[in-house]
């Protein structure tokens, strides 16, 4: 296997050069180093780049996601993507937006040989992936910038309700590579966000995800996945509290009522162009 696809994951921020091993550290040929942290994932985001207080998710959204994850209610979601993702024996998989790590998680499980990675903005997030998924490799990264990657370094590259970049997801896949994108369907959770008020989807989501990558690639496969979620409370409080709806929350203490309301997804193969 290429060495670029084994130990020469992730690329210098400032000068794009690979990084390599050293000790505790990752370092380029012109002697920048980026600590690993004691988790065993890397901060890659450019030195001095200031965000929002509102870009990423917040650490209790992250917790809040980590609980509702175990409870097993995106378990078919997850096994789906790893079905998409192991038939074609990647070596390498990235998992771009990646939040708390649970879908490139499971994937790097089913494909103990391949090279599994993920990204995401929220340093948080990262630290709770590389804490509970060791088989894969983490990095704090802004997706809208450019990726701390070579070019056509994945064979896959998956996208789960997550920003997207056309051009870097275009880059750093391989030639025959696949973008799997996953985004809510019309009805997703539509119980639930009636009863509490929630924000409402995107119109035509399909569609203006499509329109946003037609530039970089073409679509492929649509499959829809929809079940039944019989949920508690407390699930109701952790899945409201994942998602951006936690930032409107008026409540201190907001008091939620169990229901039954359905996931419903779209799952998105794409192909390059070019």
């Amino acid at each position: 296997m290429p060495a670029s696809k084994t130990s020469l994951l992730w690329r210098c921020p400032k000068c794009d050069l690979p990084l390599i091993p050293e000790g505790r550290s990752l370092v380029c040929e012109n002697g920048h180093n980026y600590d690993l942290a004691k988790e065993g994932y890397v901060n890659l985001m450019p030195t001095g780049k200031k965000l929002a207080s509102t870009v990423g998710d917040s650490a209790a959204m992250l917790v809040a996601r980590r609980e509702f994850f175990e409870s097993g209610f995106y378990e078919p979601l997850r096994q789906k993507l790893v079905e998409l993702v192991i038939k074609d024996s990647p070596r390498v998989v990235g998992d771009i937006g990646c939040g708390e790590g649970y879908y490139i998680g499971g994937i790097a499980a089913a494909l103990p040989g391949a090279r599994c990675f993920g990204t995401d903005i929220a340093k948080d997030g990262i630290k709770m992936a590389a804490k509970r998924y060791p088989r894969a490799s983490f990095a704090v990264a802004d997706t809208y910038g450019q990726l701390p990657l070579a070019e056509h370094q994945a064979d896959v590259l998956i996208n789960v309700f997550a920003p997207r970049n056309a051009r870097e997801f275009n880059r750093v896949l391989d030639p025959s590579g696949k973008l799997i994108v996953v985004i809510p369907a019309p009805e997703h959770l539509a119980e639930l966000r009636e009863r509490n008020g929630l924000l409402g989807l995107q119109p035509d989501k399909l569609q203006a995800v499509v329109a946003s990558l037609g530039g970089e690639f073409k679509l492929g496969d649509v499959i829809s996945l929809t079940y039944v979620l019989d949920l508690a409370a407390a699930a109701v409080g952790n899945l409201i509290g994942m998602t951006p709806n936690a930032r409107f929350q008026d409540d201190d203490e907001p008091v939620f009522e169990a229901i039954t309301t359905v996931a419903a997804f779209d799952i998105l193969s794409f192909d390059r162009l070019s």
